[in-house]
């Protein structure tokens, strides 16, 4: 790109313009705005990389899901697994004490 912009000034120094400069000075402006563009987004995702923000980010997501994991286990544990075994031992005993008392 600096090749072709080079040539568009030795050729605007000379005050030569053939077809193909023109050509190349209208392609040139357009190309120079998108690579500052392509420029300015890579910048900035360098800067969003190099930030401090995701590391932190990440620790606090990682904390955050060890609490969800260890509080689904002993949801598991205390009501999908205990509950209904003292809801049966506490059947068990009315049904023996009922057995015993007409027996």
């Amino acid at each position: 790109m600096d090749e072709l912009e080079k040539r568009v000034h030795e050729a605007t120094d000379r005050n030569s313009f053939s077809r193909e400069t023109i050509n190349i000075s209208n392609q040139v402006q357009p190309l120079k705005e998108s690579w500052a563009e392509i420029s300015s987004s890579l910048k900035a995702i360098k800067e969003t990389l190099g930030s401090d923000q995701i590391p932190e980010s990440l620790g606090t997501f990682e904390r955050r899901f060890k609490f969800f994991l260890v509080s689904q286990n002993l949801r598991w544990i205390l009501i999908e697994y205990t509950a209904p075994i003292i809801l049966a031992l506490v059947s068990l005993y009315f049904v023996c004490e009922r057995l015993v008392s007409n027996g």
